[in-house]
């Protein structure tokens, strides 16, 4: 099943915090028939995002944590403020 879902560095996957949440949401999307490429860069997203914000275990994270991953992650200021407001509901 792991190998299905993370074609990619299954080793990294495996060894990687939250892996049960990750195989959850690997296999939500799956099953709606998302292209093989999105599938790839999500499944490449959801490990980085893990990594950058220290994700050990399900707990809340501050605004200030996803924007310093951002950071790190090379996205803008205004691209991760205009994502916080369409996570609100504030924008579409």
């Amino acid at each position: 099943m792991l190998a299905q879902l993370f074609k990619r560095n299954l080793n990294h996957h495996q060894n990687a915090p939250l892996l049960k949440e990750r195989v959850e949401y690997m296999s939500f999307l799956s099953i709606n028939n998302p292209t093989e490429f999105r599938l790839k860069l999500i499944e490449g997203y959801l490990l980085r995002a893990t990594e950058l914000l220290r994700l050990e275990d399900q707990r809340i994270i501050t605004v200030e944590e996803i924007e310093a991953a951002a950071v790190k992650w090379g996205i803008s200021r205004k691209s991760i403020f205009n994502l916080i407001l369409k996570i609100r509901g504030y924008c579409r």
